[in-house]
């Protein structure tokens, strides 16, 4: 959308083309000719803001809708179940008590109306009760009718969407061009201070000022947890948000100078999927908290050794939390297994058809194959009978059929993984698995990575030994 707009930073990656920290950038800055400043009409800016506002207030009132048509018609099934006579209440029972005074049920009475009629969260829990009465009933489906009422919308939120998105594209890129450019006197600024450095030969970290300056021309940062200490200055406060995505293989400990430069934080990440590998052991873990005077059972939500960041995330009192339902990247026999395997049915199919790439003659979803080990004595987790089907499969596959999506090899172990790299080499062109984009890796260096097509070795024979 912004493409010719540098607004953001990558600090690392590990081949070392990248190597990019806060002094750079503003020597970059420092270099840069005047760019000419794009203009842009502020009332579209406005515009562009009321309808994304508008649209997010009627996709709330839609969610509730929802849920007050759902609790609407479960009400309308209790109250005919009611009224068909099949319903036995508990009135039987509590004819055979002692009779109150008349006095008492008067004040009885009173107090019940008094206590379920003062507001509508009341009547709402007097409904769901089992026993609840069938005037309570129908008292709180008046109540939902007009509260339906007062949810409705004009908004069509599939047409807002799109009018959003058209508005975007057009005003979104001369706002951040003006954003990232700096004014005179900040430029000024900034060259006073590189200049400084330059006689200096300072290398300490650039100030507050500074490098909030740099972050207006520069708004957004990719860093990895390790990387960030020697790019990224240790101010607080420094970033307005922080995101840390694929938050359960990260250690607490490593995060929190992260969290020190963020004034908010949005910790990303699934705790069904890999966890960190702790660097401490629990018992290490415990002997540090008692050397710093902390009880191990009440910060225990700290513990390095078995926690994640995540893990320490969801046991913040009161914090928000959301579930990311929908999933856009696999097809929906896959995403139907993982749903109910492991998230209870909370997932959503969100793929476009249009992009799944499918083998010749194959219906997208899983395929498995039972491949018979080889008998051979070795116990190193390698299994060459899986590796020779495999290999044997994507030969018919990239070679004969001429498969055009990417491919990917996974296994739980690394031995495994080097001995498919090995035979692969040797039995299909390097040309041909450059563009099909092979990669073959361990579960853990898989994550986060997608390919069209993965083939999975279990690897496990039943001669693997019971810890395997």
């Amino acid at each position: 959308m912004a493409s010719d707009i540098d607004y953001i930073v990558r600090t690392y990656d590990r081949s070392g083309d990248i190597d990019v920290s806060f002094r750079n950038i503003l020597d970059i800055i420092a270099k840069q000719p005047d760019g000419n400043l794009q203009d842009y009409d502020p009332k579209l800016k406005s515009k562009l803001s009321s309808m994304a506002t508008a649209r997010s207030n009627a996709l709330i009132r839609s969610h509730k809708l929802e849920e007050i048509e759902c609790a609407i018609a479960d009400l309308l099934y209790r109250i005919k179940f009611r009224e068909s006579g099949k319903f036995q209440s508990a009135e039987g029972v509590r004819l055979t008590q002692p009779k109150k005074s008349f006095l008492k049920r008067i004040l009885t009475l009173l107090l019940f109306f008094k206590r379920h009629h003062e507001d509508g969260q009341d009547l709402a829990e007097q409904a769901a009760a089992l026993d609840a009465p069938l005037s309570i009933l129908n008292e709180q489906l008046a109540a939902l009718r007009e509260a339906k009422q007062e949810q409705k919308s004009d908004v069509n939120i599939l047409k807002l969407t799109d009018e959003i998105s058209e508005l975007s594209e057009h005003l979104l890129p001369p706002v951040l061009k003006a954003q990232a450019d700096l004014s005179d006197e900040a430029l000024k600024e900034l060259l006073e201070e590189n200049d400084a450095n330059i006689l200096l030969d300072s290398r300490s970290q650039v100030s507050v000022n500074i490098a909030q300056k740099i972050l207006k021309s520069r708004p957004l940062w990719l860093s990895s947890v390790q990387a960030a200490s020697k790019r990224i200055p240790l101010i607080p406060g420094l970033f307005d948000v922080l995101v840390i995505d694929e938050a359960t293989q990260c250690d607490l400990a490593s995060a929190i100078p992260l969290m020190f430069r963020a004034k908010k934080v949005v910790i990303v990440g699934d705790d069904k999927q890999l966890k960190f590998i702790p660097n401490i052991g629990k018992a290490q873990d415990v002997n540090l908290m008692r050397l710093n005077n902390l009880e191990p059972k009440k910060a225990a939500r700290f513990s390095q050794s078995s926690l994640s960041l995540f893990d320490a995330a969801l046991r913040v009192p009161n914090a928000q939390k959301t579930l990311l339902r929908s999933q856009y990247r696999s097809a929906p026999e896959i995403v139907d297994y993982i749903s109910s395997q492991f998230y209870s049915g909370a997932l959503n199919v969100a793929v476009d058809y249009n992009s799944l790439k499918c083998p010749p003659n194959q219906k997208p979803g899983i395929a498995w194959t039972d491949v018979k080990p080889n008998l051979e004595l070795r116990n190193d987790h390698v299994n060459t009978a899986e590796i020779h089907a495999i290999i044997a499969h994507l030969k018919t596959l990239l070679v004969d059929q001429k498969y055009e999506g990417s491919v990917g090899f996974v296994a739980p172990f690394r031995a495994q993984v080097l001995e498919f790299e090995t035979q692969i080499a040797k039995s299909i062109p390097g040309e041909v698995l450059a563009k099909a984009k092979m990669k073959a890796g361990t579960v853990d260096s898989f994550q986060g990575d997608e390919r069209d097509l993965v083939l999975f070795s279990p690897t496990l024979t039943n001669k693997s030994t019971v810890a395997t």
